[in-house]
């Protein structure tokens, strides 16, 4: 893969031509990474290229110059995996790379919520998964079960939206794995995308068969610091099993189930009943893909962003081009964060 589908806010580059440089570190051996290739994009493909020096210096003459407020793209690739750091006029740029290896420790999740409603005979789910790699020193996985998640035979699953922690998001499809199926019938998907050391985010959609009733049943690939699932106040949610689930936001139109500190391989089940729709549903915006380059490279330029992570429409674009599941993310656990504390001032009263 060339280059992955990126989320850029990008406008038109002038004529003028103009010289980029910088330095490219390993972050692991905290060397300069000498004899890198580094490219430069914009909104309309490859606008140069450039090896680095033995010291991690690098020089790009030539490049069409950006308009005001406007910024390119620089991709560096490093043990197979891409790197990018955006570059603006008269700003040297400092591009980071890392070693990679299929098995990294110290990678959990700091926020994993897991919404449900139902619509007609399918229950639609949206997963939002944030990982924190903070491997040490840092280390990119690279692997294809990255990410695994189980799901019920007859699934109907939307290509995840991921996001690294350089900014570049893309949408992948989920996989499902030939020799997957478990003990229980479900199948196993997975999604490739290397965690780099930071956060990387996925937002996974999907429905499944629903005759009013379902246990839902998931084995932890990762720690995770806390879960929290969002049904709606006429669902009745039961758990299963020795897991310490508790509601906070109890009364509001939608029901929250938290469960903290589940370890590496650690399952957890719980059955859900009844139907009914999600007042407030997350549900990530999907990019627009348009072709940006004769070579092939596809980049990604998106509509102007919503206004919030619902869907809204935007007033204008946001100049530093912030990723949707970004911000997707942030309204998640800012969402979260406010219902407990009106339940908190309810339950003062």
């Amino acid at each position: 893969m060339k280059l992955p589908s990126l989320l850029f806010l990008l406008l038109p580059l002038a004529c003028p031509a103009q010289t980029i440089q910088g330095n490219v570190q390993n972050g692991t051996s905290g060397a300069p990474a000498a004899g890198s290739l580094v490219l430069l994009y914009n909104s309309s493909g490859e606008q140069g290229r450039a090896i680095t020096r033995s010291d991690g210096s690098f020089q790009i003459n030539g490049a069409a110059a950006p308009v005001h407020g406007s910024h390119g793209i620089l991709e560096v690739i490093q043990d197979g995996v891409e790197y990018f750091q955006p570059v603006r006029p008269g700003q040297p740029a400092n591009v980071k790379v890392y070693n990679a290896a299929s098995q990294v420790r110290a990678i959990s999740s700091q926020l994993s919520v897991l919404q449900f409603e139902s619509k007609g005979d399918r229950l639609q789910v949206t997963e939002l998964h944030a990982f924190n790699n903070a491997s040490n020193p840092p280390i990119t996985k690279v692997s294809q079960n990255n990410l695994v998640v189980s799901l019920p035979q007859e699934s109907r699953v939307q290509p995840a939206t991921v996001s690294g922690p350089d900014g570049g998001t893309t949408r992948i499809p989920l996989v499902r794995i030939a020799d997957g199926r478990i003990a229980d019938g479900s199948d196993q998907y997975r999604v490739e995308f290397p965690i780099k050391p930071g956060v990387t985010k996925y937002a996974l959609s999907y429905d499944i068969p629903y005759d009013g009733s379902i246990v839902f049943r998931r084995e932890a690939q990762y720690a995770i610091k806390r879960l929290n699932v969002i049904v709606p106040e006429s669902m009745r949610f039961r758990p299963m099993g020795s897991e310490a689930f508790h509601e906070v936001g109890a009364g509001a139109r939608e029901r929250e189930q938290v469960l903290d500190d589940i370890g590496v391989n650690e399952h957890f089940a719980f059955e859900l009943s009844g139907t009914g729709g999600l007042v407030h549903s997350f549900h990530p915006s999907t990019p627009v893909e348009r072709s940006a380059s004769a070579a092939g490279a596809r980049m990604v330029v998106p509509d102007p962003p919503a206004a919030t992570a619902l869907g809204a429409n935007a007033a204008a674009r946001h100049p530093l081009g912030i990723p949707v599941l970004l911000a997707f993310c942030i309204v998640a656990a800012a969402w979260v964060l406010l219902r407990r504390t009106i339940f908190k001032r309810q339950a003062r009263i």
